[in-house]
């Protein structure tokens, strides 16, 4: 029989190992969306750690419970379908990019946001890591296929509400500049003598 520190030293070992087995078995779920709007327009909408709420049409509320936007700030996400809320803690935090990970499990994930290939266009990117011994119950091989879609379907909503967004701060600079273009030039009382007789 092994000694107690022994056993636990073993209990460790095992434990360790077991939470590195799951961690190497994470199944990578990855989407991107082309934007028609600059990166600072873009992060505006979709950078805030519970904007997500307002363009994934999976959740109805999200609410930051801990913590006021640095690393370690928790939010809680409720489905509109209902079941348990989502919980994440942000991991990391850049100019236009946070990762996070789930409290229930290993599962994390990464958006952000990079200038695309065209001027005035950003690539937005969504990863998630899934833990797959935190799926739903009853979620199989076909689960990262429909977080997939359902990854997809809600940055096409940030798509179109950012290029709406930045389709109405072009018309509201065109018209402030026909405005401009349009005001009467002010003379000032001396170039009006100067000019007459």
């Amino acid at each position: 029989m092994l000694p107690n520190h022994s056993l636990r030293s073993l209990l460790v070992v095992l434990l360790l190992g077991a939470a590195g087995a799951a961690h190497a078995q994470l199944v990578p779920v990855e989407r991107s969306v082309a934007i028609n709007a600059d990166a600072d327009l873009v992060w505006q909408q979709a950078g805030g750690y519970c904007a997500l709420a307002k363009w994934d049409g999976e959740f109805k509320r999200c609410d930051v419970v801990l913590g006021s936007g640095a690393p370690g700030t928790v939010r809680r996400m409720v489905y509109k379908a209902g079941g348990l809320p989502a919980v994440d803690i942000l991991t990391d935090k850049g100019p236009y990019a946070y990762s996070y990970r789930k409290l229930s499990g290993h599962t994390r994930g990464r958006l952000q946001a990079k200038p695309g290939l065209d001027a005035g266009t950003t690539i937005l990117t969504w990863q998630v890591w899934l833990d797959p011994f935190a799926l739903p119950d009853g979620a199989g091989s076909e689960y990262p296929q429909a977080l997939g879609d359902s990854m997809q379907a809600a940055l096409g909503n940030l798509k179109a509400r950012a290029e709406e967004v930045a389709l109405e701060a072009a018309k509201d600079a065109a018209s402030e500049a026909a405005r401009a273009e349009a005001a009467p030039v002010a003379v000032s009382p001396a170039a009006e003598r100067l000019g007459g007789d």
